[in-house]
């Protein structure tokens, strides 16, 4: 599916975009770790708390100790953008193909309900056919 590699390319181009910006000297002294992580699905990185205000990029979050703040920079908030608006598309091209089964499989059920009938008779039948070889039981013949 065309859809999906996209978003697959995508997120893998935000990914690179981050660990570019995560081993560059310019953003060096800012950040309190040196790992890539996803907030709010978008790749971010974690700056020290005390440089949240600098205008590094959109803040998403914050650590559980408030020493650090996940920032989307301004160059990665773009690719975040294009890789959730891949998954917009991802999810509502699922959700069409879902409900294009549903229309199908409910077209076909009034056929299905006519058939149960002579379709669970052949499979009791069969049933007490096969049941007495794993037990080794004997048929009983009336």
């Amino acid at each position: 599916m065309r859809v999906s590699a996209t978003s697959a390319t995508r997120s893998r181009r935000a990914r690179d975009q981050a660990d570019v910006i995560l081993r560059s000297e310019d953003f060096a002294p800012y950040l309190q770790d040196q790992f890539v992580t996803l907030r709010e699905d978008r790749f971010v990185l974690p700056l020290r708390a005390s440089f949240k205000s600098m205008g590094l990029g959109i803040v998403h979050n914050t650590s559980r100790t408030g020493k650090a703040v996940f920032v989307a920079s301004t160059t990665l908030v773009e690719l975040n953008n294009r890789l959730k608006a891949a998954e917009i598309e991802i999810r509502r091209e699922s959700r069409r193909i879902q409900e294009e089964l549903v229309a199908t499989v409910s077209e076909a059920t009034p056929v299905w309900r006519s058939d149960r009938g002579a379709l669970t008779r052949l499979d009791c039948s069969a049933r007490r056919h096969d049941f007495p070889r794993p037990t080794k039981a004997c048929r009983w013949r009336s």
